[in-house]
């Protein structure tokens, strides 16, 4: 994981089957896009919103 600005951060990794995912989370704006390759090569964009939930003492 790397900020790249405040506040959002550039998140990757690989699966185990050759799958790869990139997400750009910013927690300022409350959004998420990600970025995922599968495995057969199909590439996938996706966006949405960051939701925060409650925490055990909410």
């Amino acid at each position: 994981m790397r900020e790249i600005a405040e506040g959002v951060y550039a998140i990757s990794w690989q699966e185990a089957d050759g799958a790869t995912v990139v997400h750009v989370d910013d927690f300022t704006h409350g959004r998420s896009m990600a970025f995922f390759t599968a495995s057969d090569q199909t590439f996938y964009r996706m966006q949405g919103p960051l939701t925060e939930l409650a925490g055990p003492d909410a």
